[in-house]
């Protein structure tokens, strides 16, 4: 088959049609959003040099208090200004952004609340104060202008690949002199209240203006609670069966481990955090759209993003998995040695857990909510269930295999969803995850001789 030629590339890539913004807009957040993960590595780099092991552990378990607000309180405003018909009213659009900075608030409110007794549960003074100012960090970026949501739900996302790339570079900057200058997680709390701020003054200086009133009109505030009760419920058990065990392991392992675990989940989960926001940029609000004006394409225009998913998945994350332990030993210094041996069994674990984005993304787009937030209520429930059985058979170790075996079983859920409604066929499914399951059991019997 000959090779496209430019001017057909080019072609592609140009107009105001579905497929071409889908093309831009991922293209944009590739580049974009690759390059901040580049710096975000250049950064880690750098803090490991800086900064001890148990530095990484403490944060860790500081922002599973704030992580785990964020996802109490989220009732999945910006997807609802992006799936809606009324997506581009004003009065939508202010009670949106009313609600946005509302659940900022209280977040920072209760981090605050919650601060001292977390510290004393894991026997950590310093997580008092470091807690209170990640909270605030959060009620801080809450205020950011809700252009934001509208760009994205139009698919115009240069200009936001920008301003995050500049914030990043910058809050990177900060971060690095101040540990060089205090040699202590407080150099990454105020890397956190600079990105903050930054966010919130650019997205009102750069982006199309908007005239933000508090305003919690009726009608608005009772579409985006009817859709994003159910979305509450799904984030709320997706993050109990993901910082939910990372609390486990606070409690479990020690602080060294905690932090070894942070920092190859940084490398393993990098590929899919890309591939995470290409779908939730572009491919969510393309789907939405084809939800909205010609449903009985969703099976194709799922199809399409499926493909394309696997061509991404299985050049990045084999490799990873197989250098895993070459890269740590690479980047980071002896102290960091174990992490190379997790990297290798969490970048597979990245892999299943990618793969069934596309169908999650078009249970929201279609509006089906409900559905979604089953899918992530099971994923809690099994994530939880196989780690601890993990950890009873296999330590550590035990406990990562378990994740694996977790995204397993919540990617078959998913794409059986997909296909009642007629979305999905399940071969190409039963292809890549056989194959994947193979190289796992390779790569366990490498890194870990004898485990099995």
């Amino acid at each position: 088959m000959p090779l496209p030629s430019l001017s057909a590339l080019r072609a592609n890539f140009s107009g105001s049609g579905l497929k071409a913004m889908v093309l831009r807009g991922s293209a944009i957040t590739v580049l974009g959003f690759g390059f901040q993960k580049s710096l975000r590595l250049v950064s880690n780099l750098i803090l490991t040099r800086l900064l001890a092991p148990e530095i990484f552990g403490l944060l860790t378990l500081a922002q599973l208090v704030t992580g785990t607000l964020l996802i109490l309180s989220d009732v999945g405003t910006q997807a609802s200004v992006i799936r809606s018909d009324r997506g581009e009213d004003r009065e939508f659009l202010q009670t949106a952004w009313t609600i946005q900075v509302l659940r900022g608030l209280g977040i920072a409110f209760f981090a605050c609340l919650l601060s001292w007794p977390v510290s004393q549960l894991y026997d950590q003074p310093v997580l008092f104060p470091l807690i209170c100012v990640l909270g605030l960090g959060v009620a801080i970026r809450s205020c950011k202008s809700i252009s934001i949501a509208t760009m994205n739900r139009k698919l115009f996302l240069g200009r936001l690949t920008i301003v995050e790339t500049v914030v990043q570079v910058i809050a990177i900057v900060t971060t690095a002199v101040m540990a060089w200058l205090l040699q202590s997680v407080w150099a990454i709390a105020i890397g956190t209240i600079v990105s903050a701020i930054l966010n919130v003054i650019l997205s009102f200086k750069l982006f199309p203006p908007f005239p933000h009133r508090f305003r919690l009109e009726k009608n608005s505030v009772g579409e985006m609670l009817g859709f994003g009760r159910w979305i509450l419920l799904g984030t709320l058990f997706h993050h109990l069966g993901g910082r939910g065990i990372t609390a486990v392991q606070g409690l479990l392992l020690p602080i060294e481990t905690i932090g070894f675990l942070s920092l190859s989940n940084l490398l393993a989960w990098a590929p899919g955090e890309i591939i995470a926001r290409v779908l939730s940029s572009a491919g969510f609000p393309a789907l939405s759209q084809v939800g909205r004006d010609r449903p009985q394409d969703m099976a194709r225009a799922l199809r399409k993003i499926r493909i394309g998913l696997v061509c991404m998945v299985l050049p990045v994350f084999v490799p990873l998995s197989l250098l895993g332990q070459f890269i740590v030993d690479l980047l980071y210094d002896p102290r960091y040695a174990q992490a190379g041996v997790f990297l290798s069994l969490m970048a597979i674990n990245s892999a299943i857990a990618t793969l069934s984005m596309p169908y999650q993304n078009a249970l929201l787009a279609v509006g089906d909510s409900r559905s979604h937030a089953a899918v992530m209520t099971s994923s809690a429930a099994l994530r939880i269930f196989f780690v601890m059985s993990g950890y009873l058979v296999g330590d550590v170790i035990g406990m990562i295999v378990g994740i694996g075996v977790a995204n397993l079983f919540v990617h078959c859920i998913s794409a059986f969803l997909a296909w009642k409604r007629g979305h999905a066929g399940l071969r190409l499914d039963a292809a890549v995850l056989g194959f994947l399951g193979l190289f796992y059991v390779y790569t366990l019997n490498v890194v870990t001789p004898g485990f099995l």
